[in-house]
């Protein structure tokens, strides 16, 4: 099999390449024609780019359109964040390099609605990685205490009985006015109803009006 090595990426991404056009429908704005979902995950532009705010703020209107949670990086009950970065094999470079936890964290919730449904009483597991994945950084249990306080998650590399397990939480401090709503499984549960109810009535658009409606 023989192969050219005159390829071109293109250019960078930017912020905007993400948002597109509302009138076009492109970028994130094709989400409105799709089918419904229940995460929403912005990779990063580059290895050394985070997605900026102008991309975000569109993600997240199109999140609470949609009922769905995102990775974001303010206090938000329909949010997520993950910690630390991640290492592992870079099979371009041949070694070991870090990247964003966002995709490891999205399989991970995907594997576990995969156990269980979004109704279930029962809480998610330990957010724990797959083999062949490093931690980029060791966290203490004072840290993961503090951090979980915040609204963070922290990833663990394994089943670790030194510390007490946890259930996943949006991104929202114990102190929040909306607590009620910080735990993932409650805030996903509310979702799931909000959608269902959405769905279930939409006939009473079409219908008309008087007495039986």
């Amino acid at each position: 099999m023989l192969s050219n090595s005159d390829g071109d990426d293109g250019d960078a991404l930017t912020n905007y390449d993400l948002i597109g056009d509302a009138r076009k429908g492109t970028g994130l704005f094709a989400l409105r024609s799709g089918e419904p979902f229940n995460f929403l995950c912005l990779p990063p532009l580059a290895r050394t780019s985070d997605v900026g705010l102008p991309a975000l703020l569109v993600a997240l209107r199109q999140c609470r359109e949609r009922q769905a949670m995102r990775h974001w990086p303010f206090h938000s009950e329909d949010a997520l964040m993950f910690y630390p970065r991640l290492l592992a094999l870079d099979r371009l470079r041949g070694r070991y390099e870090q990247f964003g936890s966002a995709a490891a964290a999205a399989g991970m919730l995907a594997r576990a609605d995969e156990l269980r449904p979004v109704w279930s009483a029962a809480g998610h597991e330990e957010p724990i990685l797959r083999t062949g994945l490093r931690l980029a950084a060791t966290v203490s249990e004072v840290d993961r205490l503090r951090l979980s306080q915040g609204g963070v998650n922290v990833l663990s590399s394994g089943r670790n009985r030194g510390h007490a397990h946890a259930s996943l939480c949006t991104l929202l401090p114990e102190i929040a006015a909306k607590a009620r709503v910080r735990m993932l499984g409650a805030r996903r549960f509310a979702l799931f109803l909000m959608r269902s109810i959405e769905r279930g009535t939409r006939w009473v658009l079409f219908a008309h009006g008087g007495p039986p409606i």
